[in-house]
């Protein structure tokens, strides 16, 4: 839930910050760079401020023990890696969208409304791609996360994905019944990281294909890909959040094997 609410608090911000600077500089008419600059400025201490008070600060220790049954995938450990790769990741986009907010400011802003609409389109593509590479760097590292868990090989883990992700009542061996209860006990921590770079490179296509949209009405190859990414980005966040219900669900039933 923490990377989720990050993702869409940092897609948002990036767009009222953006979105912002673009109002105050048609308000100012390109006469006054400094003032739409100021403005956008402004915007991003405000709203970065926030996010990283709400995301990225250093998480208190609680002092949880690692057999905690009631958060078993939350150990002192699992917790510190969530608002590390979050910290990576919004450093990154911070930097980006600090460039961004003064390039736009001080060149397009003010300019006519489709030549700035334009030019904003772009720099919102730019941020956002800049974010989806740092964040499937930060991630990487977590890519064989879950089946160094389940202890499987390739064969045996796709069976032990089904049991845990997929809610199928497949046969395991006491071994991977213990691998499967570990791989639960992550699942919730190391999915919605390494996935949630496709959210900045969804929105990054979503902003091309409706600058198409705008710029070329009657294109309709851009608007069936419009629609298309938004059905499946509707469909995959429902399959995500199943599949992390069911590994929360798992772990909780076969907590003793993590802890016995």
């Amino acid at each position: 839930m923490k990377v989720a609410l990050f993702l869409v608090s940092t897609i948002g911000g990036t767009l009222v910050v953006l979105f912002g600077t673009l109002g105050a500089g048609q308000l100012a008419g390109g006469a006054s760079p400094r003032i739409t600059l100021i403005t956008g400025l402004g915007l991003y201490v405000l709203l970065g401020g926030a996010t990283w008070w709400g995301f990225l600060r250093r998480p208190p220790e609680t002092g949880a023990a690692a057999n905690d049954l009631s958060e078993l995938s939350w150990t002192p450990e699992a917790r510190a890696i969530t608002p590390r790769k979050l910290r990576i990741v919004g450093l990154v986009l911070g930097v980006a969208l600090l460039a961004s907010v003064i390039g736009f400011a001080l060149t397009h802003a003010g300019s006519t409304r489709g030549e700035a609409l334009s030019s904003l389109s772009f720099h919102v593509q730019g941020v956002f791609l800049v974010a989806t590479f740092a964040a499937v760097i930060a991630t990487y590292p977590l890519g064989s996360a879950l089946r160094e868990a389940s202890g499987a090989g390739p064969a045996r883990h796709r069976i032990i994905s089904k049991v845990v992700l997929g809610n199928k009542d497949l046969p395991l061996e006491a071994a991977e019944q213990l691998g499967a209860a570990r791989m639960a006990a992550v699942t919730p921590v190391v999915l919605p990281l390494v996935n949630f770079s496709f959210g900045y490179l969804y929105a990054s296509l979503v902003a091309q294909y409706i600058r198409f949209v705008v710029d070329e009405p009657g294109d309709s190859l851009a608007t069936v890909l419009l629609v298309s990414l938004i059905l499946i980005v509707a469909a995959c966040v429902p399959l995500y959040a199943r599949q992390i219900r069911r590994a929360r669900r798992y772990a909780s039933e076969h907590a003793a094997l993590l802890v016995g």
